[in-house]
């Protein structure tokens, strides 16, 4: 690969080989926590190896749980479960607050495995600007396979079709979502290696007067009152996406 360029340049490689340390040569070997994608700068990532620090939850019943497990992991020895109770229906999220200090585009992935087909899975990023609430909402329907978001008048609307996935777990899927705050508009949502463009897109917003941040959260819906599990991992947060 090319010293000192991106992991994903196309520049041909000038000059002798280069020692281990060089980091270009480093991240080539070692891979990235990001495997699907790997444009953006990224301001923090978290793959949950010191537990769940920082991330705030949310649920419609106490019985809900989310906490860190080792049985089923993408990397590494820990992920999450969000496991649902048997209330229907039930959801449960976890999300992590941000600085907002300048327009860019913003892009949050994960990897996530889910059990149940009765379940959906939703991706959302929401900013303050200070006067205004903007909102990048992505869902996966795991019984239909259907990919909707949530138009600038508050409808979901369906943008693609993944067809049959997995619902017992084991399968990771990984998923980024990019919003960009200059034009209030959707970039693209990446499932694996399918790429929903979604350029031109208004985001939802509304009047909002709260202080300058980023929100970035995962939704774990579940329509029946079966025990179902939601596995996140490699959670990354991104600027200057492409």
């Amino acid at each position: 690969m090319p010293h000192g360029a991106p992991d994903d340049s196309d520049v041909v490689k000038q000059g002798a080989n280069y020692r281990l340390d060089d980091m270009a040569e480093l991240a080539a070997r070692l891979g990235s926590p990001v495997t699907f994608h790997r444009f953006g700068d990224v301001v923090w990532l978290d793959t949950f190896e010191d537990g769940l620090g920082g991330w705030y939850a949310g649920a419609t019943d106490p019985a809900s749980a989310i906490y860190i497990q080792g049985t089923r992991t993408m990397s590494g020895g820990c992920a999450v479960e969000m496991a649902s109770a048997t209330v229907a229906p039930d959801y449960i999220s976890m999300f992590k607050h941000f600085a907002y200090k300048e327009d860019t585009r913003l892009g949050f992935g994960c990897t996530y495995a889910c059990s149940g087909d009765g379940t959906t899975v939703t991706i959302r990023m929401v900013y303050y600007t200070g006067t205004r609430v903007y909102l990048g909402k992505i869902e996966i329907d795991h019984a239909s396979g259907e990919v909707s978001y949530l138009n600038s008048g508050g409808v979901e609307t369906v943008i693609g079709d993944l067809g049959t996935l997995d619902v017992t777990g084991y399968v990771w899927y990984p998923v980024k979502l990019v919003i960009d705050t200059a034009t209030g508009e959707f970039v693209g949502f990446r499932f694996g290696p399918t790429y929903l463009d979604m350029s031109g897109i208004a985001l939802w917003q509304g009047p909002a007067a709260d202080a300058p941040r980023c929100i970035m959260s995962v939704y774990f819906f579940c329509d029946d009152a079966l025990d179902h599990s939601l596995y996140i991992d490699n959670c990354v947060f991104t600027v200057n996406e492409f």
